[in-house]
């Protein structure tokens, strides 16, 4: 249905919109699902290579196509709609705002977004990266020490765009904040992927409590997330003068490397802003940092990794002034747990089998307490109780 509605719809209306440049014409189209099992968490994708004609000259076009889910469950549990109306406005909008090119994300060409009116109707059209040799880095979930720098680096200059538009147009930057939408933490009941949080954590936690490892900050750690939207809430609540807008889902699914002849890794551009979100900088940072690196490479180079992040936070926000390294390290342990929070949702589904949320939707609390509690296994719950280990040992706040 998707590949009919792409050739007899969406592309004459992006056509006609000037997508593909002024009097551009359609002269071949070739389209194909997605054979590469990609991991989509989010949306159906496909990929389309077109022959554009514009003033007798003829183009070959490579395109990535992301179709809204048809599944109300899967919508609502994933809150896609609300993702994908962020997505469209950031390519859109407000990622040409902020200055943010094809420097570090891909080429938009069209996007509609209906916010659940239509979701048959969404549709978010990009420059498909792999054909100029970008890929994301599928096996294991950690990343050498020099992709992570490379991505750190790529990182440091998007957030520094916040920095240099805050500054120059407060208002008219604020009021582009006001327009994204909060994709995740949707209701103070932690339903659909956030129904996870509760058992992962339970899970990790009582693992060290078991070991007897740090009992007294970890029980007091958990009386806290007792009621865990209130204090993801405040760990998400934007603090001056270190909040930025923040890619939101910051881990290697959605960053594309690119190799030179020699398997070197020589570039790094995002995808997946569905998640965006104006907060600390530390959002992006500590999930990343948890996400995709190793305890013992986070041990001996995490103060590396932060400096060489602000150096090129520093020098990419032009003349203007950026806090002191210091407020960047105290607010890094203030608020590095929400990174922690978000990998005991993410790391047990990035093990795990794709989700079926027709499934679960039908489960009682009990049996989905029961299902996400068996999903985190053995190596989910060792990667997040070294998190946990790490954030202590880093004396951050919990």
């Amino acid at each position: 249905a998707q590949l009919e509605m792409l050739e007899e719809e969406i592309l004459p209306a992006a056509l006609l919109a000037g997508a593909f440049g002024d009097d551009a014409e359609l002269v071949k189209c070739n389209t194909q699902e997605d054979s590469r099992g990609e991991d989509q968490f989010a949306s159906i994708i496909m990929y389309s290579s077109l022959k554009i004609k514009r003033k007798n000259k003829t183009d070959k076009l490579h395109l990535v196509v992301k179709f809204n889910q048809e599944s109300r469950a899967f919508r609502e549990s994933v809150s896609t709609d609300v993702q994908l109306q962020n997505e469209v406005f950031m390519y859109e909008n407000f990622l040409p705002y902020l200055g943010i090119d094809e420097e570090i994300i891909p080429k938009f060409y069209y996007g509609v977004a209906t916010g659940g009116k239509s979701p048959e109707l969404d549709v978010l059209i990009l420059q498909d990266l792999s054909k100029d040799g970008y890929q994301v880095k599928k096996a294991g979930l950690s990343l050498d020490n020099e992709l992570v720098i490379l991505a750190l680096r790529q990182l440091g200059k998007f957030h520094a765009a916040s920095f240099v538009a805050k500054q120059k147009h407060e208002e008219r930057f604020f009021e582009k904040v006001e327009l994204l939408r909060e994709a995740q933490w949707v209701s103070k009941e932690l339903k659909g992927v956030n129904a996870s949080l509760k058992p992962t954590l339970e899970k990790v936690v009582g693992t060290l409590i078991a070991k007897n490892e740090n009992v007294q900050t970890l029980q007091s750690f958990l009386e806290k997330m007792k009621t865990p939207y209130e204090y993801i809430s405040e760990l998400l609540e934007p603090t001056e003068p270190l909040s930025v807008v923040c890619h939101g889902d910051f881990q290697k699914n959605n960053i594309l490397f690119k190799y030179d002849e020699d398997g070197v890794a020589v570039d790094a551009k995002f995808v997946d802003f569905g998640t965006a979100r104006y907060a600390s900088l530390v959002v992006d940072l500590a999930f990343f940092l948890f996400s995709n690196t190793t305890s013992t490479s986070r041990r001996e180079h995490l103060d590396d990794f932060l400096t060489e992040y602000y150096e090129v936070l520093k020098s990419s926000s032009a003349d203007i002034q950026i806090p002191q390294i210091e407020l960047f390290e105290k607010e890094f342990h203030d608020k590095a747990v929400y990174g922690f929070i978000d990998c005991c949702i993410q790391i047990p589904t990035n093990l795990s089998e794709p989700t079926d949320w027709e499934e679960l939707a039908v489960l009682s609390p009990e049996l989905l307490h029961q299902f996400h509690t068996q999903r985190c296994g053995d190596v989910a719950t060792s990667l997040l109780c070294d998190i946990l280990r790490d954030l202590i040992h880093f004396k951050c706040r919990l």
